[in-house]
């Protein structure tokens, strides 16, 4: 079951991280969009030296998606993993409202968040380079305080969905 969780989380990821970097829009210069928001995971095991993206969902009434990596760029249509070191790495956090016109906006909120993490052996992830992702390595579910929050990596995604270690 676990195995199967994973597999569909892969997919969903994907999808999110193509659909997000290609129908986004950014600043006029197409320069990074500019965020205070960030998440510190720590406790990542076996990935130092690799790249770390999430994507997430904070529990509020405006139904935000939340997509956090080193940078994004939505005229290059990519984002830049936040690189993992002593098993910790920090990445900025936006926002992709709903009910918005589709842009990436800064995070600021004050939310508890559930996000998925997935591991990439190379920097920059497009819509062009999804197969480089190593995989969905696991979640960590944060609350965010003035758009900044700090969570422990687990790697049983089961644990979330009610699944089991098969």
């Amino acid at each position: 079951m676990k195995k199967t969780f994973k597999f569909l989380g892969i997919i969903a990821i994907a999808a999110i991280i193509g659909f997000s970097l290609v129908s986004c829009g950014g600043d006029d210069d197409g320069s990074d969009v500019k965020t205070s928001g960030k998440l510190t995971i720590n406790g990542i095991p076996d990935a130092n030296g690799k790249y770390v993206f999430a994507i997430g969902f904070a529990d509020d009434d405006d139904g935000l998606m939340l997509i956090a990596a080193a940078s994004v760029n939505m005229e290059k249509n990519e984002a830049k993993g936040a690189k993992v070191s002593g098993g910790k790495a920090t990445l900025k956090v936006w926002a992709l409202p709903f009910e918005e016109d589709g842009d990436v906006i800064g995070y600021n909120g004050s939310d508890e968040a559930f996000f998925m993490v997935i591991i990439s052996d190379t920097e920059t992830l497009s819509g062009d380079s999804l197969e480089s992702m190593t995989g969905l390595a696991g979640a960590v579910v944060v609350e965010f305080s003035n758009g900044k929050a700090e969570g422990d990596f687990d790697d049983d995604i089961g644990d979330f969905f009610g699944g089991d270690d098969d």
